[in-house]
């Protein structure tokens, strides 16, 4: 079963499907339910069944740029800020991690296992997630302009 909807709030909309399967429930953001704002917050929605619950702000101490979540383990999100990466497990930050570059972009696999962080300088980084922390292990770097998003 597949059922969409949308929650108003905060001077957005933010649009979500529910995939449903055997009892199992995947709820993917068509819009972002961690809204990102100029405030160095970022907004987690909380789902429980197939409604919406309170909205729990969360300082990030930097204005977010991008954000990412690890659809597995959902807990796990890494937010870009301009100078590195900040992890968060659910609504605690785990590690804010300064990564020498101006991050723009930045995805986590499914599994939050693995990242790829894209920069100003038109380098893809792509990251192993150990722990809270990441492990650098390749630089794509033929791409001729910034990284504006991954997905």
């Amino acid at each position: 079963m597949i059922r969409y909807g949308q929650i108003s709030g905060l001077g957005q909309i933010s649009r979500y499907c529910i995939f449903e399967n055997h009892g199992e429930k995947l709820f993917i953001p068509l819009t972002p339910l961690f809204p990102l704002s100029p405030d160095n917050q970022i907004r987690r929605v909380s789902l429980h069944g197939d409604q919406c619950g309170d909205i729990e702000a969360i300082d990030i101490g930097s204005q977010p740029k991008d954000f990412s979540v690890a659809l597995s383990s959902p807990e796990l999100v890494l937010v870009s800020i301009d100078s590195g990466v900040v992890v968060l497990r659910g609504t605690k930050i785990v590690s804010t991690i300064n990564l020498g570059f101006t991050v723009s972009a930045s995805v986590v696999s499914p599994d939050g296992s693995e990242a790829i962080i894209g920069g100003q300088d038109g380098k893809l980084h792509i990251y192993s997630i150990s722990g809270d922390t990441l492990v650098e292990e390749a630089v794509l770097e033929k791409h001729r302009g910034a990284i504006s998003v991954i997905r």
